[in-house]
Formats: C-alpha cells, sequence, structure tokens
C-alpha cells in the first residue's frame, strides 16, 4: 500500500503521515500526556529518539540498507462515516513500507497508557476488550472503503508501553461478540485471524525483516 490510496479515500488523512528512515522507530501517543498544555503536540508522535518521560512502541527496522515506513498517524475521529458527525472507532495509527504494494505488511497500533495491569484488567475498565474493538474497526474500516482488500491478512499490536512484558496471559483470550447469535466468544489469537485476517499480538515491539515479513514481540 502507498499513502497515496488512502487519501484517495481520506483527503484529511494528507498532512497526517510521517515519514521515517531508521535503526530504530519509536511510536509515542501524547494524548494524555503533561506538555504544559502544548496541544500542538498532543497525539501520534514518530521519531528515531526515545523520549525518558514517555514510553514508546518500538519497531526495530532489521534490513542491512533499512526500510523506509510510512506512519499514518490518526488525528481525533479520524474516520468519518457516512452519516453526518458520525465516526467509527479507531485505534492510533497504521505503518507499512512507504515505497510498497498491496503484498508488503500493514501494521495496526493501539496503545494504553496504564501504570498497572490490575487497572486494565478491571472488568470496568476492560482495555483488552477496547483495544481489539478499536483495532477491528479500523481495520473493518479500511477494507469497507476499499483502501486494503477484504481478504488482506494485516498485523495489530495491542500495546501497553508503560508496562514489562510479557503480558499475553491476560489479553488472550479476547473477548468478541458473534454478529449473527449475540453470543459472546472468547478467541485466542489464531480464531483472530482465521475470523478477521488479523495477526494479533499484545506486544510493545515488532522487528522489521523486509517489505514482506515482520515480526510481532
Amino acid at each position: 500500500m502507498r499513502r497515496q490510496t488512502i487519501v484517495e479515500k481520506l483527503s484529511s488523512h494528507a498532512d497526517c503521515f510521517k515519514s521515517i528512515l531508521s535503526a530504530t522507530i519509536y511510536i509515542r501517543d501524547y494524548k494524555y500526556h503533561d506538555l504544559a498544555a502544548d496541544i500542538q503536540n498532543r497525539g501520534i508522535v514518530v521519531d528515531d529518539n526515545p523520549d525518558p518521560e514517555w514510553a514508546s512502541v518500538v519497531l526495530e527496522n532489521a534490513m542491512p540498507d533499512r526500510l523506509a515506513i510510512d506512519t499514518d498517524c490518526f488525528p481525533e475521529n479520524a474516520l468519518p462515516n457516512e452519516e453526518a458527525g458520525s465516526h467509527a472507532s479507531q485505534c492510533e495509527c497504521v505503518i507499512f513500507p512507504a515505497d510498497g504494494n498491496d503484498e508488503d505488511w500493514l501494521l495496526f497500533i493501539e496503545t494504553k497508557y496504564t501504570d498497572s495491569e490490575e487497572v486494565a484488567q478491571k472488568e470496568d475498565v476492560n482495555y483488552p476488550k477496547k483495544m481489539f474493538s478499536q483495532i477491528k474497526s479500523t481495520v473493518n474500516y479500511f477494507r469497507q472503503k476499499g483502501i486494503i482488500a477484504s481478504d488482506k491478512r494485516v498485523h495489530a499490536i495491542m500495546s501497553y508501553p508503560k508496562l514489562l512484558e510479557p503480558f499475553d496471559s491476560w489479553n488472550i483470550p479476547l473477548e468478541d461478540v458473534n454478529e449473527e447469535t449475540g453470543d459472546v466468544l472468547q478467541l485466542t489469537t489464531e480464531e483472530i485471524m482465521q475470523r478477521y485476517k488479523i495477526h494479533l499480538r499484545p506486544t510493545n515491539h515488532a522487528l522489521i525483516k523486509s517489505a514482506k515479513r515482520i515480526k510481532l514481540g
């Protein structure tokens, strides 16, 4: 995929992209970070410098010549529905090789900046369910808009940048609802892949191996 593919369907995203070529790439969400009321700097930041005050999702660029990547850093209400004033639920961003094509990997990322596993697992908070729902909604939106093919396999990270890994044990299986029957399901990552063609991993890291291969965790 190329950025132009997104812009053709979502013209408001034309100024939302960040391109980077680096051995290590850091993705941070400053939405709830205290930036001395500097509103312009709030939101998703992608760069090659870690922030000692705010944790990141980290992508290691393992290719010897590196791989340039593009990130669509979603602003608030980035996915408008046809109904005026309505927007689809969204994750933080989508990342892909900058000079890529439809066969290359796509990585959707959602973050939650909690300091506590206990809080994240509370029933009234249920971050795992919320994160999965936001990722699934964004992927579905991209498919419905024809930005990606309906059968395109994508990758997705559910990240807790301020927590230490691993945290698979309390994120998987994930709660889902059968849209036909209304039954509540508990899905493994394999079942998520089968149902939604989303290769999902709760992690703060990924390893870029090539334009065709990315390893989560």
